[in-house]
């Protein structure tokens, strides 16, 4: 969580001084800092997107593969891996 407030702030301030910089008579940089402060946190929110449904996939495959066995607790699965 402390994550996204520090990335919220960061925006807000990159997105801030962009305009203060168009404001003052700055269009092109100003532009440039806004622009590449939204473009930056698109990308960041693509990455984590794709990242989490990479992740949600491997974690549905291990959940859904056939461990060739009843299911047990995991205390009893290393127990009987002897026998």
């Amino acid at each position: 969580m402390a994550g996204l407030a520090s990335g919220l702030i960061v925006s807000l301030f990159a997105l801030g001084v962009g305009a203060y910089t168009i404001c003052h008579g700055n269009p092109w940089p100003g532009s440039v800092l806004g622009t590449g402060s939204l473009v930056g946190l698109v990308t960041v929110f693509v990455a984590g997107t794709k990242s989490q449904h990479e992740e949600r996939g491997r974690r549905a495959e291990i959940m859904t593969s056939d461990s060739g066995g009843s299911p047990q607790k995991p205390a009893e699965r290393y127990r009987n891996k002897g026998q």
